[in-house]
């Protein structure tokens, strides 16, 4: 059984096969963005956007999204830039110093298209069974 769609979102663990998607239905794939943040550096803007890949079965309507989020979204600067750990800038100067990142992310599932995307950009088609491998 599935959850819920409205329920979202689901660890890719959902998402090795779902009910009503046959072998031979046409699936269109689409890469989908919404903005995330903006900034303004030097007079210039800055965006940062999420982005997905949203599937629909043409012969159902159903849809699916696949997205890849950080674990902590505390800050996006934390994704971006690594920690530097040192014991002194003399040493770090000299190469003795540790990079931390923090940008552990997850791939998540939806069966249903979230509404926060607002891009949608078509990139092909496939069919149930191929869209079963990814």
């Amino acid at each position: 059984d599935f959850p819920d769609a409205a329920l979202g979102p689901f660890g890719s663990s959902w998402a090795p096969f779902w009910r009503g998607w046959a072998d031979e239905d046409p699936v269109e794939v689409f890469y989908s963005e919404f903005l995330l943040a903006q900034w303004v550096l030097d007079h210039a803007p800055w965006n940062a956007y999420h982005s997905g890949l949203g599937f629909v079965n043409n012969r159902t309507g159903a849809k699916a999204m696949f997205d890849f989020a950080p674990e902590d979204t505390s800050s996006v600067m934390k994704i971006v830039i690594p920690g530097i750990k040192m014991r002194s800038f003399w040493e770090a100067f000299l190469g003795e110093f540790e990079i931390e990142w923090s940008n552990g992310a997850v791939t998540n599932f939806y069966q249903f298209w979230p509404s926060n995307f607002q891009s949608f950009v078509k990139l092909g088609r496939l069919n149930g069974a191929i869209m079963r491998r990814f």
